[in-house]
């Protein structure tokens, strides 16, 4: 088992899980209207070219190449799938996204030309193949239009409704089990945000998700509740009951069911994260305070959506920060304004708790009102007040 690892390590660890359970799942076949979010199980080839016939890209006159004068013999307007052929000497007038006519291979755009008598002359320069969209110039026919594992976003529906595919195999929803620990969790004492945090993440991220509900302080009910999660779903999360007191008991029921691969990062909020594997499903055991499980869960994300960048900005930090411990990754989670970024948890913040600038993690990993943000700063160092900072926003 790994101990307080770097978040690069982290992220490496959590990589090689992702390339080894997380594709174990079956497959079906849905309509690419209703793929959005899924993963690609195959590759998907073009049924045929595209597109898949020469198109104007401008209004004016198809001709061929060569000559200042030409008959114009017609006009051809988009939606016309009529074969059309111009001698060379004919044109015809066409507009943008029509189909061009045979034996012509350039549009000469109708600012450049006079009409008269039935007679197009061109009064301007022209290149040749100019405002003209090839057959298969955007691919051909049996090409690669998007890889295994891809993940269809909107620009990718299109794509593959453009190429004339309607179906497509995707994998089955990742299914994710998630349960809560402690009695004061059990007992009501406690509402449990962590739990309802952890799912909401998980069903953004595409998964199927079941909450199996909370396990006590009793060894047995933890070992209960990972065996459920194990036996029917392909991840197993929780939060709470990380630590190493008396009465936390994921370490030690972990380490006697499976396999322990990381205990504790160097990330805060957040240290007190478990990863392990337990009959080949991965499990991700993550702080009990709201704002260390959700910056877990930001240090999961990777198993999820893959190596997806987080989106970023640049901004000068509101505050000084000075942080209390060397050799950790701190989270500070920015509200942005005016091109400022005001750390959750210091004076002017949308939860002001700290009485200095001194980052108190504690404070702030307690509150889950302190994740309220626009995003967030990964530092190991102090920060002064004006300082540009990079800002990874949330997706």
């Amino acid at each position: 088992m790994r101990e307080l690892v770097t978040i690069d390590e982290t992220a490496r660890i959590v990589e090689e899980l992702r390339s080894r359970y997380y594709y174990r799942r079956d497959t079906e076949l849905v309509r690419v209207e209703d793929a959005a979010g899924r993963e690609l199980a195959e590759d998907v080839k073009s049924p045929l070219d595209l597109p898949q016939f020469d198109i104007a890209t401008m209004d004016g006159y198809a001709v061929k190449f060569g000559r200042r004068k030409y008959r114009v013999v017609g006009e051809i307007y988009a939606g016309d799938l009529n074969d059309y052929r111009a001698g060379d000497d004919e044109c015809y007038y066409i507009t943008t996204g029509a189909r061009m006519p045979l034996n012509t291979d350039t549009v000469v755009k109708v600012e450049i030309t006079a009409e008269k008598n039935g007679i197009m002359v061109i009064t301007g320069n022209v290149d040749r193949g100019k405002y003209v969209l090839k057959r298969g110039s955007e691919i051909r026919a049996r090409d690669i239009i998007l890889s295994k594992n891809v993940v269809l976003n909107p620009q990718e529906i299109a794509a593959l409704k453009s190429a004339g595919v309607d179906h497509v195999r995707v994998y089955r929803r990742l299914r994710a089990a998630v349960f809560s620990n402690g009695d004061e969790i059990k007992k009501g004492i406690i509402r449990d945000s962590n739990s309802a945090m952890i799912m909401a993440f998980l069903r953004k991220w595409g998964c199927k998700v079941e909450f199996l509900g909370t396990a006590g302080d009793d060894e047995s009910e933890v070992r209960e509740m990972i065996e459920r999660g194990v036996e029917d779903y392909d991840v197993v999360l929780t939060s709470g009951g990380v630590s190493v007191g008396k009465k936390d008991y994921i370490i030690r029921v972990l380490s006697k069911m499976g396999d322990l691969l990381l205990y504790r990062v160097r990330q805060r909020p957040g240290k007190p994260m478990v990863v392990a594997v337990v009959k080949e499903k991965p499990v991700f055991a993550l702080p009990g305070k709201p704002a260390g499980a959700f910056t877990a869960m930001l240090s999961l994300r990777r198993y999820f959506l893959g190596n997806r960048p987080f989106p970023k900005v640049r901004a000068k930090i509101a505050a000084d920060v000075i942080l209390p411990t060397r050799g950790f990754s701190y989270y500070l989670f920015v509200k942005i304004e005016n091109g400022y970024a005001f750390p959750a948890g210091f004076r002017h913040s949308h939860v002001s708790i700290i009485p200095d600038d001194r980052y108190e993690v504690s404070l702030v990993s307690a509150m889950s009102r302190s994740t309220l943000s626009d995003g967030f700063v990964v530092t190991d160092r102090d920060l002064k007040k004006g300082e540009e900072v990079e800002v990874n926003l949330y997706d």
